[in-house]
């Protein structure tokens, strides 16, 4: 599924698109060494505080996969807004009872993604 607007935008961007199958071999293998460490940041929280439900880990394990910088210097967040991503600091600015245990589990689960990021660095150095 490509739109126009899609290949359009792409076009101004100077992005270059292409189409390969869904099942092609040469593919799957990026999406597939994805898996594992994503599924290392979504069990290790959940290890350090059992209440974590399997959909929140999950939450936040995209979250944090999503705002930490990867091989190249960007982070996903960085690469659609353009700008860093904006994380509330404090104790509780929003006063939500959740809020502590929500940023415990963030940050450990992006500990755990940038040692998975420096495991990848050293193996392609």
């Amino acid at each position: 599924f490509v739109s126009d607007e899609l290949l359009e935008k792409c076009h101004q961007a100077g992005i270059a698109t292409g189409a390969i199958a869904s099942e092609a071999h040469w593919s799957l293998g990026v999406v597939e060494r994805s898996h594992g460490p994503l599924r290392r940041v979504i069990l290790w929280p959940m290890e350090d505080d059992t209440t974590i439900s399997l959909p929140k880990a999950v939450n936040q394990a995209v979250a944090v996969v999503n705002i930490t910088p990867h091989r190249l210097g960007y982070s996903s967040y960085f690469l659609v807004f353009g700008q860093p991503p904006k994380l509330p600091i404090g104790n509780n600015p929003y006063g939500h009872p959740e809020y502590e245990q929500s940023m415990k589990a963030l940050q450990t689960a992006r500990t755990e993604f940038e040692k998975e990021i420096g495991r990848r660095r050293l193996h392609q150095a």
